[in-house]
Order: C-alpha cells, then sequence, then structure tokens
C-alpha cells in the first residue's frame, strides 16, 4: 500500500502509522508570504512582542535550525498554522472530532552540512511522556521537498514494533548502524521498505506518537524548511503530576493552543 497516493488516507494512516498528502494542502502562494516572517523570527524579531520558548542551533550554517512555539511570535506565522485546511485534513485522515494545537517548530536544514544535518530514528513518545492517548505530528513543508533536501523517511509499520525494544534517538545521526539495531529481531515479515516523504512546498505528513521516523543529510543546493505542528485530538489527555515544560498549561488559551477542527456537536474538552 502506497501512503502517497494511496485514495483511503484513513486506512493507509491506521495500517502504516503515518501519511503523506498526495498533493499541497496550503497554497504556494501562502507559504511565499509566511517565508520572510519566518526569517524575522529567526532574526530575533517577534511583532506579537512574545519571544518563541527556544532556540536551537539558529543560524548554523551545518546543524538543523529549530525554533519552539514560533506560532507566538508573529501573527502570520500563527494564520498559517490554523489554516482552516490544515485541522480538517487531520480531522479526515485520523477520524478525529477535534483537532487542538499544542507545539509548533519551526525547522531549517542548511544545505552541505554532511552528517550534522542527520536527525536519528526515533519516535515522538519519547518527549511526551506527559500526554495520554491520541497526540500528533503534522509536518508542512515550506519548501519544496526533494529525494536530495534530507526529508523525513518512515518506517511503515513501526507504531506496532515492541515499545521495549530499541525505539531509536533523534541525536543518533549513524543512521544505517541505528537502524538496524531498531530491527535486530523483528520478523522479516514485519519489516518494510523506508519510505520518504517527499512533497511541495505547502505539502503535509502526519504521523502518530509511535511511528519511528529520522531524516538525512541536504544534499540540495538550498535549505529544507518546514513546520511540525503538534496536535491532539479528544482522545488524549495530559499526564498528572508528570513535567510537561509548560506545554500543557496553556491548552485553554486559544492564542497559544488554538482549536484547528471541531466537528459540528463537539462540545470541547473532556
Amino acid at each position: 500500500m502506497s501512503c502517497i497516493d494511496h485514495a483511503d488516507a484513513a486506512a493507509c494512516y491506521r495500517e502504516r502509522g503515518f501519511f503523506i498528502a498526495p498533493e499541497a494542502v496550503i497554497p504556494r502562494e501562502l507559504i511565499a508570504r509566511v517565508l520572510p516572517h519566518c526569517d524575522a523570527v529567526a532574526a530575533g524579531v517577534y511583532p506579537t512582542g512574545v519571544p518563541p520558548w527556544r532556540r536551537w542551533n539558529v543560524g548554523s550554517p551545518v546543524k538543523v535550525q529549530k525554533i519552539d512555539q514560533a506560532h507566538l511570535a508573529d501573527d502570520v506565522i500563527f494564520a498559517l498554522v490554523t489554516h482552516p485546511a490544515i485541522g480538517a485534513w487531520a480531522a479526515r485522515v485520523t477520524g478525529a472530532r477535534r483537532v487542538q494545537l499544542w507545539a509548533t517548530q519551526l525547522i531549517t536544514k542548511p544545505p552541505g552540512g554532511g552528517a550534522q544535518g542527520n536527525i536519528g530514528w526515533h519516535d515522538d513518545d519519547q518527549n511526551w511522556a506527559f500526554w495520554r492517548g491520541e497526540v500528533l505530528t503534522l509536518w508542512l513543508a515550506l519548501s519544496d521537498v526533494g529525494a536530495d533536501a534530507g526529508p523525513m523517511r518512515f518506517l511503515p509499520g513501526s507504531h506496532r514494533f515492541p515499545r521495549d525494544g530499541d525505539r531509536g534517538d533523534a541525536y543518533c545521526q549513524d543512521l544505517r548502524s541505528q537502524r538496524a539495531s531498531i530491527l535486530r529481531g523483528l520478523p522479516e515479515a514485519e519489516i518494510e521498505p523506508e519510505v520518504e516523504a517527499l512533497m511541495p512546498a505547502g505539502g503535509l505528513s502526519i504521523h502518530g506518537r509511535y511511528t519511528l521516523h529520522c531524516s538525512g543529510e541536504n544534499r540540495s543546493p538550498l535549505p529544507r524548511r518546514s513546520i511540525a505542528i503538534n496536535v491532539r485530538t479528544e482522545n488524549s489527555a495530559p499526564v498528572a503530576g508528570v513535567e510537561d515544560y509548560g506545554f500543557c498549561s496553556f491548552l485553554h488559551v486559544p492564542r497559544f493552543c488554538p482549536i484547528l477542527y471541531a466537528a459540528e456537536g463537539d462540545r470541547g474538552e473532556r
């Protein structure tokens, strides 16, 4: 089953743990409008007066750069991540009745960084102990992502791999040996070829908390740009007593954690 062109997105997502939109979800013109605002936030300009929460490797010519909660700093970025098409698409793929944003990361993978641009095989659950239930990542391309740009790669069906096995580490940059360790001992029939998330600017992918993914070096001449949008559905809740790093403190503040989609009749928090 191809998760790029399969007609039944929901079935594909359930079977493989991820889905890649077959065409752009956000118009290219809107992406072009947002890019200067992303550059401004990276340069330390915050029109809303609210700074991002964290900045990682910003300005590095070789390492992956990341700005956490960038949507708080700029209204145009906020308008992009809350575009109605994003929430509706996520709801269609997952079957959710409600989709709420709770975090964003503005990501740049510079060209020419070699293995320093690698993000190791991992699942997002490693960082989400403060959530139970259905929490997901939407990955929105801000540039065309071809095979040479260091696209995200998924291991199909890895959301069903044993939880007590090797679940990887995002900071490991030896992707080949890491993959071998993760797959060691698994029945051959359960191992499928990796799938690259190739997409145009404005394209989207979605993956669940247990789906293993990575990305390699950017061999293209241009930066690979994206926004990761972490969302939750009505089938989730914070875990009491677990450090949440502030993410669960603003779930009732729409400017921080907007509702991206609500089905007719949905009454909100359960």
